[in-house]
C-alpha cells in the first residue's frame, strides 16, 4: 500500500523471493517454512527497498560491478554459528568473481551479494575510455585493520572513441621450414600473449618462395617471443619496430536468442553500437542444428540487427 513505484516494489519482492529460495535450499526446508530472521528485519527491508529507490532515481543504462571480497572467520547468525562467507552468500556468488582478503569477519552479506548479482551487467569493460562524473561513498560502521570498510559508486559515461596503443611489430622471413609447422607456431605465439599473428607469401633472395611471419605484441612480450621464434622456427634473426595501433572500443556480451544464451561482440563508433556474431558461437549452432555455417551466420546477424538496432 506504499506510494513506492511499481518497479521498486517488483524488484524488492523479487530479491526477497530469491533470498527465500536460497535460504530454503541451504537449510533444506520448504520455502513456506523459511523464517528470514535478520534478513527480514527492518534494516534489511530498508537496505533492499532503498537500494532500488536509489537505482530508479539514478536511472543508469547499465550497472557494472567489481569482484567481491571474501574473507574468513566465524559469525553468529539466527541459525547458530556460521563460517565466513556464510552458506547463503556462497550459494549466491557461485558464478561471480571473488577476490580473497585476509580479514577476520564478514565482508559480504547475503543481502549485499544478491543485490549485486541482481543488477550487475558484469565487470567494467576493459579497453574503453570511461569518464567519471560523480562519486558516491559509504562507510560501514565496523572497522577492519586490513582494509577500509567502504562502498563506492562511480557514475559516468563511456567515451566511444577509437583507442590508440603503442605496440611492437616483429617480423621474420623464412624459406626453409616445413609449412605444416606454421599453425603450431601461430597457436604458441597466441598462448604467450601475441595480439596478432599473420603469415604472408613472399619471394626472398635468389628467387626462393618464403613466408613473412608478422607478429603484433606488447613490448613486454618481446623476450618470450624471441625465445619462441629461435626455438620453434628455422629463423636466424628477426626485426622489430614500434607501431601505433588504433582500434574501436569493443566488449563481449551474452544475450538471449532463439539459440539460447549467445556471446556476441559489441563495437562502438560515433556514439552507436554494432552487435557482431562470434564465429565460435555460430560454429557451435551450425554443428548442433546441421545447418550450413554461412546460413547460421546470416540468421544470427539478422537477429542481432532486428533485436538491438531497430
Amino acid at each position: 500500500a506504499s506510494p513506492l513505484s511499481p518497479w521498486v516494489k517488483e524488484q524488492s519482492r523479487a530479491v526477497f523471493r530469491e533470498l527465500g529460495k536460497l535460504e530454503a535450499e541451504v537449510h533444506r526446508v520448504p520455502l513456506e517454512k523459511v523464517h528470514f530472521h535478520e534478513v527480514g528485519a527492518v534494516d534489511s527491508i530498508i537496505d533492499i527497498v532503498g537500494f532500488f529507490i536509489c537505482l530508479e532515481y539514478l536511472a543508469p543504462e547499465k550497472v557494472f560491478t567489481s569482484p567481491l571480497p571474501f574473507s574468513q572467520g566465524i559469525i553468529a547468525a539466527a541459525h547458530g554459528k556460521l563460517p565466513v562467507p556464510a552458506p547463503a552468500t556462497l550459494k549466491i556468488l557461485q558464478d561471480y568473481p571473488l577476490v580473497h582478503r585476509p580479514v577476520e569477519g564478514e565482508l559480504v552479506t547475503p543481502t549485499g551479494a544478491i543485490l549485486i548479482k541482481h543488477i550487475s551487467d558484469g565487470m567494467l569493460p576493459t579497453g574503453q575510455t570511461f569518464e567519471i562524473q560523480r562519486i558516491g561513498l559509504g562507510a560501514g560502521t565496523k572497522d577492519f585493520k586490513e582494509i577500509p570498510n567502504l562502498l563506492r559508486i562511480w557514475e559516468g559515461e563511456f567515451k566511444h572513441e577509437p583507442l590508440t596503443e603503442e605496440l611492437l611489430q616483429i617480423e621474420t622471413n623464412i624459406d626453409d621450414m616445413n609449412p605444416e609447422f606454421y599453425p603450431y607456431l601461430q597457436q604458441k605465439l597466441f598462448e604467450i600473449g601475441a595480439l596478432d599473428v599473420s603469415f604472408y607469401q613472399s619471394i626472398m633472395k635468389k628467387g626462393r618462395p618464403g613466408i613473412l611471419v608478422t607478429i603484433l605484441a606488447e613490448a613486454s612480450q618481446l623476450p618470450s617471443i624471441r625465445a619462441l621464434l629461435y626455438r620453434e622456427t628455422t629463423t636466424l634473426g628477426f626485426r622489430y619496430f614500434p607501431v601505433s595501433r588504433e582500434k574501436l572500443p569493443r566488449r563481449s556480451e551474452t544475450v538471449d536468442s532463439p539459440w539460447g544464451k549467445l556471446k556476441v561482440k559489441v563495437v562502438a563508433f560515433e556514439g552507436k553500437e554494432r552487435y557482431l556474431p562470434e564465429y565460435e558461437e555460430c560454429r557451435r549452432i551450425a554443428e548442433e542444428t546441421g545447418e550450413p555455417l554461412q546460413k547460421v551466420y546470416r540468421k544470427v546477424q539478422l537477429f542481432l540487427n532486428h533485436e538491438w538496432h531497430e
